[in-house]
């Protein structure tokens, strides 16, 4: 306590923090898209975003997606799509740290459209 008898600021309680509705669902997502690639290897995912109006999720991976083999990136985006389609979200863009689309959900048809696999433009 201070001499003036109020609490001092050490003393004080840290208030609780109340997270959104949104939070809330944006960390139940990551968490559940974090356990699809947790199989795959750690620190893929560097952030994912929900636009919830749009119905969409955005997933951004570090350049270790270009390390992984056709099929691993494959079965990555394919169960991240499944997961996202679980959550209601319609659309799934899965892009690296520059920005680059590496692959998004498909229009007709129920795999995901891989767009880029390696750090080269055209492959």
């Amino acid at each position: 306590m201070s001499e003036s008898g109020e609490p001092s600021p050490e003393t004080l309680p840290e208030p609780e923090l109340q997270l959104t509705p949104e939070q809330v669902l944006i960390a139940a997502i990551e968490s559940q898209v974090q356990n699809v690639t947790s199989k795959l290897g750690d620190g893929l995912i560097r952030s994912i975003k929900a636009d919830f109006t749009r119905s969409k999720l955005v997933v951004l991976l570090s350049n270790e997606w270009y390390n992984l083999t056709s099929d691993r990136q494959n079965q990555l985006a394919n169960e991240m799509l499944v997961e996202a389609r679980g959550l209601d979200f319609q659309t799934l863009e899965i892009t690296d740290s520059e920005r680059y689309l590496l692959a998004r959900s498909p229009v007709v048809g129920s795999g995901m459209i891989i767009l880029r696999r390696s750090l080269s433009p055209n492959t």
